[in-house]
């Protein structure tokens, strides 16, 4: 994570453009590898950090530590739902 947060930033600073990161859930398996990408375009760099779960989320509780995180999952027909996260 060190590495792309480093790169992205060269990549910025040699361009002049702005950093511009997303947060990507994946799922639920807290075993999976948190996996970043880094995309520079002429607008921004884009910093796409891709991780099984939203930091403090809990499966068994449903319940995450920050009121400012809304949970966006799959819903019936490919449609998304969006709710937002209880404390």
């Amino acid at each position: 994570m060190r590495e792309a947060l480093i790169k992205a930033t060269e990549v910025a600073g040699k361009r002049g453009l702005p950093v511009v990161p997303y947060w990507v859930c994946s799922g639920y398996d807290k075993s999976a590898p948190v996996e970043i990408s880094v995309a520079a375009s002429k607008h921004q760099v884009t910093l796409l950090i891709h991780a099984p779960s939203a930091p403090g989320w809990s499966r068994r509780t449903g319940m995450v530590a920050d009121k400012s995180i809304l949970l966006l999952t799959r819903a019936s027909r490919g449609r998304v739902k969006t709710e937002t996260a209880r404390v």
